[in-house]
């Protein structure tokens, strides 16, 4: 941990490391990165909280939904229900799994996995309402997501 982290493992909570990380983002990148990274933590998490979640919760369930969420446009999309592209998923994985990283270099929290996307013989296209019941039933897999 560097002299520059205001906050202990202690006293973190998950606003204040997104902050941080969002700053850091900002002072290594551009205010262009960090808007982009602040609107997709920002939705991710709204997702997360719909069931009870948030980013520091069950590691297998995070990741998961962040597989699916990755690949779903928005509702205001001009393509709703359609797959993102091939960057576009891997922009946003790449954008959680920042955050991750630097919860695990800079806080030495121990993470058991990070979002990664689950090993699926066919493209998801999953609906909100199917990302909903994602996070309340932890136990669905990908052959139930694809029914």
């Amino acid at each position: 941990m560097n002299a520059e982290t205001a906050l202990t493992s202690a006293h973190l909570t998950i606003d204040s490391a997104v902050a941080e990380w969002l700053a850091q983002k900002e002072t290594i990148g551009s205010k262009r990165t960090r808007a982009e990274y602040e609107v997709t933590m920002r939705r991710f998490r709204a997702l997360l909280a719909q069931g009870g979640l948030d980013l520091l919760s069950n590691p297998i369930d995070i990741a998961r939904i962040a597989a699916l969420w990755a690949n779903m446009r928005g509702s205001l999309s001009r393509r709703p229900g359609q797959d993102v592209s091939p960057a576009m998923y891997n922009q946003r994985l790449a954008i959680l799994s920042s955050f991750y990283t630097f919860l695990q270099d800079t806080y030495k929290l121990e993470i058991r996995s990070r979002p990664t996307p689950p090993r699926c013989p066919s493209p998801l296209r999953p609906s909100n309402k199917d990302l909903i019941a994602l996070t309340a039933i932890p136990e669905r897999d990908c052959a139930i997501m694809r029914s």
